[in-house]
């Protein structure tokens, strides 16, 4: 059992100076600046939890037991960390303010319980950590319970800001690669996975692995991989939402029935907006965004997503890429382009990638490029 111990002490160590190594990294990263420093408090936070760990596992808490409070309430700062994070990537210019600072209650709370630890003797501290750290204390299953409840409140509310992300950028974006984050959606829901481990690892670990706490060991571990893989994929990720369209989305949120625009203009602008599309083909360009059509036919943004919501009853990467879906469609019928490569027709209809065309050509159409070419 002892060298089960030591190849975990060995392994998150090794992590946890890693990980703490790749949070200056991150927060010293200038391109997406706020984004990064949320997620380099994170990772260093999820870094010291790693050593807290080893403080347990490899029973250093019997000498340096104040620091107890420390380690056992910082678990209840991941799943806020978590969701800034998200928060920051999605909602241009978020700061952490007061009201979001209430998010870090349960920490307190938790950091003021564990301070008990000040008022026990210490002849009675082990009897003390041995209700804190073995399972079979109602305490420890308590208090494990919470953490594992709050997290996967927070995977909830994570999951929620993808949903809004996915709406709001199809309003603005004809394209969806760095954009969309299907990356870290995939991640969080690979934390759920993860989350159901650690429970499993709670309940069905036999008693000598409990006693030793390797079940904490190995929960942080597989923790480890998800913190670190967020972590790589973060110092590559763009910022999503450049000043103009924050302007347009964040800030301005002007009603329709605001925007002055009468039925009548919204009729005329449509039949404008669809003889452009036509004859300029601006749909040609795969990284055109909103704000560029409306400057392109000299319209307020705002009224031009009206137009498109209203009168055309879509949004604006659906109208967009319904026009390249319809392009490829031409290109696939003809005879002289019948032996060109699915790639070549996919950039010739303004798609930038083959993997987003074949996968839009599906959604708006219901059979992939192959399929409608050999029909």
């Amino acid at each position: 059992m002892k060298s089960y111990i030591n190849i975990f002490i060995y392994v998150n160590s090794f992590a946890a100076i890693h990980g703490i190594i790749l949070s200056f990294i991150l927060y010293a990263k200038k391109q997406n600046q706020s984004a990064n420093r949320i997620l380099a408090l994170m990772v260093f936070a999820f870094s010291i939890g790693l050593i807290g760990s080893i403080y347990v596992s490899s029973g250093i808490y019997i000498k340096l037991w104040w620091l107890s409070p420390f380690f056992n309430s910082l678990p209840f700062s991941f799943g806020p960390l978590l969701y800034f994070y998200i928060k920051s990537l999605t909602i241009m210019q978020f700061r952490l303010n007061g009201k979001e600072l209430l998010h870090f209650t349960p920490l307190g709370l938790s950091f003021i319980l564990y301070s008990s630890v000040f008022f026990i003797s210490k002849n009675a501290l082990q009897n003390y950590f041995n209700n804190i750290y073995f399972q079979s204390s109602i305490f420890s299953i308590f208090s494990m319970v919470i953490i594992f409840i709050q997290i996967f409140i927070y995977i909830l509310l994570c999951l929620k800001l993808f949903k809004n992300h996915a709406l709001k950028i199809r309003k603005s974006y004809s394209y969806l690669g760095k954009v969309s984050l299907i990356w870290i959606r995939d991640l969080v829901i690979l934390l759920i996975i993860m989350w159901l481990i650690s429970v499993s690892l709670q309940s069905l670990l036999p008693y000598e692995f409990i006693k030793n706490r390797l079940d904490n060991a190995m929960s942080f571990f597989l923790l480890a991989l998800f913190i670190f893989s967020i972590a790589y994929r973060g110092l590559s990720q763009p910022e999503i939402f450049d000043l103009q369209l924050h302007a347009i989305i964040e800030k301005k949120k002007i009603k329709y029935k605001k925007t002055g625009l009468q039925i009548t203009d919204g009729v005329e602008i449509k039949e404008q907006l669809l003889l452009m599309m036509e004859k300029t083909k601006l749909y040609m360009d795969p990284l055109i965004t909103l704000p560029q059509l409306a400057e392109k036919i000299k319209l307020p943004v705002h009224q031009l997503s009206q137009v498109i919501n209203e009168n055309i009853d879509s949004n604006f990467y659906r109208f967009i890429n319904n026009y390249r879906v319809n392009e490829a469609k031409k290109l696939l019928k003809k005879k002289n382009t019948s032996n060109d490569k699915l790639i070549k027709i996919a950039f010739d209809s303004g798609f930038n990638s083959l993997s987003t065309f074949n996968r839009v050509f599906k959604d708006l159409s219901g059979i992939t490029p192959s399929q409608f070419k050999k029909s």
